[in-house]
């Protein structure tokens, strides 16, 4: 009889270590989780809507000193720059860039301060509505959209579903923003190294050209950034797809130029 209690209490601290280790690893997976939720997208409710004053006070405040995160620029693209990085910030005081990962990368090595730029990883024009909620809250003169790169294998490489999904994006802006000016960058030239792992990105050509037709009927402004990159193979990261942190001034500087800044 007492063994029998004994082995008893014995099964029962077994199983209670089992449920305890159980619980353990649940807990320390859905941190996991969690964790991965967080870098893999940008939390965009810690951008405040308004009219931009904040994005300008912090324009003012940090043009009077450089910033320890400010990545090097090369020699030969800096030649090619006609104005500073300071002047850059000036002209966007009061705009937004809004757009995927690419975009991102504005703010990250601080060419734009947080409240000019609008973000999230992986996404396409037609899972963005949030992103153009955030844009269009914070009341910007103007608005640079740069979205096409998820599209590419979001739409199977259906062009004129990525337009149509498009169009009703900057309509909905349009009628929220009457006074504000919008421009449409085009999609980067991606690598034969990405294309030939997946062959979508090749689309890329016919969605920028759908792109501009868009652009045509809605009297919008196309941003040709193509001969940016396809002058400087040296941007492009190791996976054919993004670029480093030499192409951005560059890309301000031509987006500054298209609306007549410059």
């Amino acid at each position: 009889m007492k063994q029998k209690k004994a082995s008893s209490k014995k099964n029962l601290i077994f199983i209670c270590i089992i449920v305890v280790c159980l619980v353990a690893i649940f807990i320390l997976y859905r941190q996991s989780q969690k964790q991965e939720e967080n870098t893999s997208s940008v939390d965009l409710s810690g951008i405040t809507s308004g009219d931009l004053s904040s994005a300008q006070n912090e324009v003012d405040s940090s043009l009077s000193s450089e910033q320890s995160s400010e990545p090097p620029v090369s020699s030969g693209v800096s030649d090619q720059l006609t104005v500073s990085k300071e002047d850059l910030k000036k002209y966007f005081k009061n705009s937004v860039v809004a757009g995927d990962s690419i975009t991102e990368a504005l703010e990250l090595y601080n060419y734009l301060p947080a409240n000019n730029v609008v973000y999230k990883r992986g996404v396409s024009v037609e899972t963005a509505q949030e992103l153009f909620d955030t844009a269009v809250g914070l009341s910007p003169e103007n608005l640079f959209l740069a979205f096409g790169m998820n599209d590419l294998t979001y739409c199977r490489g259906d062009a004129q579903k990525f337009v149509t999904a498009y169009e009703e994006q900057i309509k909905s802006i349009q009628q929220r923003l009457p006074n504000t000016k919008i421009y449409i960058n085009s999609i980067l030239p991606i690598n034969q190294t990405a294309i030939d792992k997946q062959p979508l990105y090749g689309k890329y050509p016919e969605f920028n050209q759908a792109l501009q037709e868009m652009c045509s009927r809605l009297g919008l402004v196309f941003v040709d950034n193509n001969s940016l990159i396809e002058a400087h193979p040296e941007f492009y990261e190791s996976d054919g797809i993004h670029v480093n942190a030499n192409y951005y001034p560059l890309w301000l500087q031509h987006m500054a130029r298209e609306a007549g800044w410059i």
